[in-house]
């Protein structure tokens, strides 16, 4: 149940496809609140007391979900850019048995005494050039999105338009292709910039899978000197993805870690993440602008570097698998 303030930052990203504004979609909201009575689910705000999330019994906040304003960030003294789009940022609530309240309380007990208060937060925005929306759940449990978070949103876009849809394969962050993580981890070992802002300060982890989907995981550091990382790479029959990288961004002032899934979704490392502008924030505050830079920026930047690198596309890749097989067959022949 994570959502912005408790627990890791995990968000998951998707499309919807409606005629709905976002106004239109906070009033939707608004109009289904959680009930402990009836252990029904509903929306909240984003800046509600979390104190009550993961208790038994408990009466959830009922705060309206709120449209951030957009946020500009600074190319110099006379320039400036879209940070983050307006974006509707909500809290949905629902309640969930708790097995050991159940087993003790006595036979009959209404069920606000042993079901407890879960919940998530949603981030919706329109793409830039379309009229669909990205929306960002900060959870990865699929049974928490198919279950929760996906009826209930469809339930309120639905009273204004009929025909919206909500797509969990198509989102703008969706990265395509396994091969965006051999490109990434060749980018990081070659030393070279995502973009002329964007770097990769580190990439502690990578998996690669087979046919079979056998996995093997690259762990505690991707370095070139790895036989193990050498050989995979050598093997044009092995797919990359996940990773775990530490990516800088000068412009937005940040060292964000993170896991990055093949469908854009993301876990933050906290430890690894840090922002150099100064300005203090509270957990909410920061976790929001995080997902926001990630959502916005940097994800979106590593996708489209990887699509624009028309020499890795045309001949680097195979070029690039050639060398590193050369070397693992180099190096298997000095042991």
């Amino acid at each position: 149940m994570p959502h912005l303030t408790k627990g890791v930052l995990k968000a998951r990203p998707m499309r919807i496809t409606s005629t709905a504004t976002l106004a239109q979609i906070q009033v939707a909201l608004a109009a289904t609140r959680p009930d402990l009575q009836t252990v029904t689910r509903g929306w909240g705000s984003i800046y509600d007391d979390d104190s009550l999330v993961g208790t038994i019994n408990a009466i959830a906040p009922a705060h309206d979900g709120v449209i951030l304003p957009v946020i500009q960030g600074s190319l110099g003294p006379l320039t400036t850019f879209i940070r983050a789009p307006e974006t509707l940022a909500a809290r949905l609530y629902w309640y969930k048995p708790d097995p050991t309240a159940r087993r003790l309380l006595p036979a009959g007990t209404p069920k606000p005494k042993y079901y407890k208060l879960q919940a998530a937060d949603i981030l919706i925005n329109q793409i830039d050039g379309s009229p669909d929306f990205t929306l960002v759940v900060t959870t990865t449990d699929w049974r928490d999105t198919n279950f929760q978070i996906i009826p209930a949103l469809e339930s309120a876009l639905r009273g204004i338009d009929s025909a919206a849809t909500i797509s969990t394969v198509s989102s703008v962050l969706d990265l395509g292709t396994p091969d965006f993580f051999l490109w990434l981890v060749h980018m990081h070992l070659d030393g070279l910039p995502i973009t002329p802002d964007l770097s990769i300060d580190n990439m502690y982890k990578v998996s690669a899978q087979d046919s079979l989907d056998h996995e093997t995981s690259i762990a505690r550091g991707v370095t070139a000197g790895r036989l193990e990382l050498l050989s995979l790479l050598a093997d044009p029959n092995k797919s990359f993805g996940p990773a775990q990288v530490i990516i800088s961004s000068a412009l937005l002032e940040a060292h964000i870690g993170f896991d990055l899934e093949l469908d854009g979704s993301f876990q933050v490392q906290g430890q690894q993440t840090h922002y150099s502008d100064n300005v203090i924030r509270s957990k909410l505050e920061e976790q929001l602008l995080i997902t926001q830079d990630l959502t916005q920026t940097i994800i979106p930047s590593m996708k489209q570097a990887y699509q624009s690198d028309v020499g890795w596309h045309s001949a680097d890749r195979v070029a690039y698998r050639n060398a590193r097989k050369a070397e693992a067959t180099a190096a298997m022949g000095r042991l």
